[in-house]
């Protein structure tokens, strides 16, 4: 099957989803799992979600709080949107709450990034941004990219995202 194939039967597993409810068997798990979530808790997929962010205050606490996360993992962030300059991809580091505490993007993508409100602050967790990547790693605490029609919300269906988590020596979720 050609690749644009899958993008296809992806788009059209969303929408009949979204119309009748129908899943079929063509999506992983995690995703089919997050789209319940999502419908369960009465997300509307065609709404245009701009994610909401945090208080300048709230924002500044995450910083300090995560400090020791941010100073360690900037030069990784740095050096990961080096290897990928001018492809269109942005970097974003979080804290556990799935809220952007770094940022770094190609100035190509900035308005994009901006429409999409991909900002420092704001929140990418499934129950703000539907299913995401983001929100999945926090979840399930693995790696995962979620590509298209995968994502919860249309206003996202032109996206690929990956995203791992970052567990302390305990396993705990630091970001």
């Amino acid at each position: 099957m050609k690749m644009s194939a899958d993008f296809d039967l992806i788009k059209k597993t969303w929408e009949d989803f979204v119309l009748s409810g129908n899943i079929g068997n063509h999506i992983r798990k995690p995703i089919v799992d997050s789209w319940l979530r999502c419908q369960k808790a009465g997300l509307d997929p065609r709404a245009l979600n701009r994610t909401p962010t945090v208080s300048e205050e709230n924002f500044r606490k995450r910083l300090e709080q995560n400090q020791i996360l941010l100073d360690v993992s900037i030069p990784f962030m740095v050096e990961l949107q080096e290897f990928v300059n001018k492809s269109g991809f942005s970097t974003t580091l979080t804290d556990p709450n799935g809220v952007i505490l770094e940022l770094i993007c190609d100035q190509s993508i900035l308005s994009e990034a901006f429409t999409k409100n991909l900002v420092r602050g704001s929140i990418w967790n499934e129950h703000r941004a539907g299913t995401n990547a983001t929100g999945l790693a926090i979840d399930l605490l693995q790696p995962i990219q979620v590509i298209g029609a995968e994502h919860y919300y249309e206003c996202y269906h032109e996206l690929t995202c990956s995203a791992a988590p970052i567990l302390d020596a305990n396993g705990k979720l630091l970001g």
